[in-house]
């Protein structure tokens, strides 16, 4: 076997390669879903796809993030603990949670709820430290507190963590749709109907007769008039607002970058990947068969 780089390296360069080559594409397929939606403002969008860029406000219920309890709109945080050595090398996840919670997204013509449930996050991460490696970052206390709840085995820890701020500028890709219809309030005419039975004084007034039974015709009448109060005391049905969510078959995508920006980004960073995946993982091949002595 020939010298050089250890075979070990070449082997995750070769891995690397395919996982950059596949990666490639799906900023690169990305990149084209882009170019195909048209650029919405809230007022003027119509159901589908959309893009829209604004500014982050707090939805209607308050979030917190989870390391330094301060007021966001959004968190996404992730810890990983590095279990093993060499081929056993792995990572196990202690800790990954998002706020499902929505927000909104606010542009000079109004504002748009979204729910960034599912999201993909092209964001610059607010935390991104690793703790018991030589290389690592020195975190706060903050930090060290919020990494020491979650027990391990004592291996290098990784936190990641995007926390969405109020004002932070945003491009937000996804689905316009209709809000998801909210429960009606008050009691059920099913349960009007047992409050009726279980009244004597209610059921004697149906007794129009005054023969001492409630027939089916008295019954009948007495269900419609029912009904006709219920839905009379019922609030109007409202048509539910249009907001922002991740569609069925396709991605909900969240960049703080601008619109331009972030396809551009994405066009230099897919070309990068498709051609120089496939050239590293050729390369580290190569260097494999001759380390072996494959082409003698």
């Amino acid at each position: 076997m020939s010298g050089g780089p250890p075979v070990g390296l070449a082997v995750l360069g070769a891995l690397g390669g395919l996982k950059a080559f596949h990666s490639g594409f799906k900023d690169l397929k990305l990149e084209r879903l882009l170019g195909g939606t048209a650029f919405s403002k809230v007022r003027s969008l119509a159901l589908g796809s959309v893009e829209l860029s604004g500014v982050a406000r707090p939805g209607p219920d308050p979030v917190r993030d989870p390391i330094y309890e301060n007021p966001c709109v959004y968190y996404h945080v992730t810890l990983r603990e590095q279990r093993g050595s060499g081929k056993n090398e792995r990572w196990v996840t202690l800790y990954d949670n998002e706020s499902a919670l929505p927000f909104f997204l606010e542009d000079d013509t109004g504002r748009i709820l979204v729910y960034p449930g599912g999201a993909e996050l092209y964001l610059e991460k607010t935390v991104d430290v690793r703790v018991g490696a030589f290389f690592g970052d020195a975190p706060d206390n903050r930090l060290l507190r919020f990494i020491s709840l979650f027990p391990g085995m004592g291996g290098t820890r990784h936190l990641v963590a995007y926390i969405m701020t109020e004002k932070q500028e945003l491009c937000v890709y996804g689905f316009a749709g209709p809000d998801f219809p909210k429960p009606q309030t008050g009691p059920t005419f099913e349960e009007e109907i047992r409050k009726l039975k279980a009244d004597p004084e209610r059921m004697t007034a149906l007794d129009k007769n005054g023969d001492g039974e409630v027939d089916g015709e008295e019954w009948d009448a007495g269900v419609a008039q029912l009904r006709a109060q219920w839905e009379a005391a019922r609030p109007p049905v409202e048509a539910p607002p249009i907001v922002i969510r991740k569609p069925q078959d396709g991605p909900l995508v969240v960049s703080d970058d601008s619109r331009g920006k972030f396809v551009e980004k994405l066009e230099w960073r897919s070309a990068l990947k498709v051609f120089g995946g496939p050239a590293l993982t050729l390369a580290c091949a190569a260097y494999l068969a001759f380390s072996f002595g494959w082409f003698r």
